[in-house]
């Protein structure tokens, strides 16, 4: 067994108060971002449209963090690459984790339900590269890695699916009385 010291603790933890909840990151998350969107912008319309694309964008960036992870995991067990070069991808998808909830919150879409994929990641990669590598040690631990990256990836379709239909009313919404103020 290796014994060696992880990046994995402070790294990827959202910002928050001490001994925060994941619920109470996301919940002082979305209370800040709701205080800071109040009047940016003049065009509410063109605003959903830029914090979609924030969204879209944090997503994809998500998606390829997650298989960034399990491909740097393959190619540990294999030797091929270090815990340093696990632990830096599994940095930038806590990263790219919390980008995506800012920017969900941003426009009222709760994360919560998500759960703090990092903490859960963490826990596991630590599990797992405190053994030797190989694919033998990884197929211990990689059935609960995939299970969390599953659930997240549902969840962040069922997000997108949220905001899909929100953003359908509001269009509606808009073409129905929606004229200028002034």
């Amino acid at each position: 067994m290796q014994q060696t010291s992880y990046r994995f603790a402070r790294a990827a933890s959202p910002p928050a108060a001490s001994s925060p909840t994941s619920s109470s990151i996301l919940t002082s998350m979305s209370a800040a971002s709701r205080n800071s969107s109040g009047s940016t912008g003049r065009n509410p319309r063109h605003r959903n449209q830029v914090n979609l694309s924030t969204i879209e964008k944090s997503v994809t960036h998500l998606l390829v963090a997650t298989k960034q992870l399990l491909e740097t995991l393959t190619a540990w067990s294999r030797q091929q690459a270090t815990e340093a070069e696990v632990s830096d991808v599994y940095v930038r998808l806590g990263s790219e984790f919390n980008i995506a909830c800012r920017a969900f919150t941003a426009i009222g879409v709760e994360t919560a339900d998500l759960g703090n994929v990092p903490d859960a990641l963490r826990t596991i990669l630590e599990h797992t590269l405190s053994q030797d590598a190989s694919p033998q040690s990884l197929d211990v631990y990689l059935p609960r890695i995939r299970e969390i990256i599953i659930n997240l990836l549902h969840g962040l379709k069922r997000k997108q699916q949220k905001l899909r239909q929100k953003q359908s009313r509001e269009n509606s919404e808009g073409s129905f009385g929606g004229g200028a103020r002034g």
